[in-house]
């Protein structure tokens, strides 16, 4: 799964709202109780490490920050926490995982799609959690941490996705805005008008969003990964009308032109300068919108969906390294960095919060709500199976979009019988550790 796209976002003018929330957070999680912190045989608390990665929105780094000096204050632990770049995240698990002696942190932050990638170093969480705080998070955001059923990360970040639209140009041509996925095509053809403007914006660039472009899409249509066999079911009715959707896009100049080359990003920026009139995007572009309005008004929506389809979200999962120098005061520190009370502090800064009961704290208005309503409803695909499926996606939309192949000859190139087997049973692997292994 490729890396989101993140933004460092200018704050100014948003000072009042910032000082606001972070008084909120340092009362707030200050007064937060998890339990108590166990220590060493003479009393001693070890310090924790964490490696996080930069998501870059404003008040980041006092969020963070707070967090540190608020767990410390009431525990009496220090929490070592390192930040770097999310293009660093793959190499540095390589590298953690794949040492004869191996350092590693106590935790890390990884994709939901890189949790195979740690099976065998990361301890299972099966049984050290309360049920009560397993219960608080959205039921599709905490699925995204399993793999085959065991429990081997929390829920960090979210990155539901929704449709952002021009609304001045919908209502000077006349145009609602869509519903379904087939509302969607039509309107995209009606208001592109190149090269002045086209009508979606599609990230077509492999290392850029294409699959989850795609699956975005396929999800819409009522699409399911696997079918009641566990068979991958890409080559569906699901699948075809997905295709079929972007090759008439394509073939009514419906996006913009070269798509293949576009990006996430690229595609976003495009929208923000009024030269696409849709697109899909997460909560990043919200933000930025709040803080520098394009000039027209901006609509948000739910994505477009047939009855029967589904919110397409992803996320970040939390691990513990097999290796955590104290791994209940890890348990702690998670029950901790992901109650109630941060949530709703890291909410009020404009990042969707994991638990159901963080999202209070978001800012309102109606583009917070429709990113409510994906959570609730929102699912991501397997963990164990992204980096099978991902590359098939890629390959399926680039035929269509290149014009190399049409919806049916796409599917049927697909060369991959896949059945959604843990990671670690295909490549004769032990299952992740339990409780009962350290």
């Amino acid at each position: 799964m490729k890396v989101p796209p993140r933004r460092r976002l200018d704050s100014l003018g948003t000072a009042a709202r910032l000082v606001a929330v972070l008084l909120f957070l340092a009362a707030g999680i200050g007064s937060s109780r998890a339990g108590a912190v166990p220590a060493d045989a003479e009393g001693r608390k070890t310090p924790l490490s964490i490696h996080v990665w930069r998501y870059d929105f404003a008040g980041e780094g006092a969020f963070l920050a707070d967090l540190q000096g608020a767990y410390q204050r009431q525990t009496g632990r220090t929490v070592e926490l390192y930040q770097g770049e999310w293009r660093e995240c793959s190499r540095k698990v390589e590298e953690w995982t794949g040492r004869g002696i191996r350092y590693a942190p106590d935790m890390i932050i990884v994709q939901d799609a890189d949790l195979p990638l740690v099976l065998g170093h990361a301890a299972s969480l099966e049984g050290r959690f309360p049920e009560r705080f397993l219960d608080s998070f959205y039921p599709g955001v905490l699925a995204q941490g399993r793999v085959q059923g065991v429990l081997t990360g929390l829920p960090w970040m979210v990155r539901p996705v929704a449709l952002y639209y021009n609304a001045d140009l919908l209502q000077a041509k006349g145009v609602a805005p869509p519903r379904t996925p087939q509302e969607l095509l039509s309107a995209a053809q009606e208001l592109a008008d190149p090269p002045q403007v086209y009508g979606f914006g599609v990230p077509g660039n492999p290392s850029g969003g294409a699959a989850e472009c795609c699956l975005t899409l396929f999800r819409a249509f009522g699409g399911v990964l696997f079918d009641q066999r566990g068979r991958l079911s890409i080559d569906s009715d699901p699948g075809r009308q997905t295709l079929e959707f972007f090759s008439a896009l394509s073939t009514t100049h419906g996006t913009q032109p070269e798509v293949l080359t576009w990006s996430e990003s690229e595609v976003a920026q495009l929208f923000l300068s009024g030269r696409v009139a849709m697109v899909i995007d997460q909560p990043w572009l919200l933000r930025e919108v709040s803080y520098r309005p394009p000039p027209f008004k901006v609509g948000i929506a739910p994505v477009p969906r047939t009855e029967g389809g589904t919110e397409h979200l992803s996320t970040d999962c939390v691990i513990i390294f097999d290796t955590a120098r104290d791994m209940d005061a890890c348990v702690h520190f998670l029950q901790y960095a992901l109650g109630r009370d941060c949530q709703r502090a890291l909410a009020g800064l404009g990042v969707p919060s994991v638990r159901k009961d963080g999202a209070a704290g978001l800012p309102e208005g109606e583009g917070w709500e429709v990113y409510r309503r994906a959570l609730r409803d929102g699912r991501g695909p397997s963990a164990a199976t992204w980096a099978q499926i991902a590359p098939v996606l890629t390959r399926t939309l680039y035929g269509v979009l290149s014009g190399r192949a049409t919806p049916q000859e796409a599917l049927d190139a697909i060369d991959i019988d896949l059945v959604d087997d843990p990671e670690y049973v295909r490549l004769g692997l032990p299952p992740p550790k339990t409780q009962g292994d350290n």
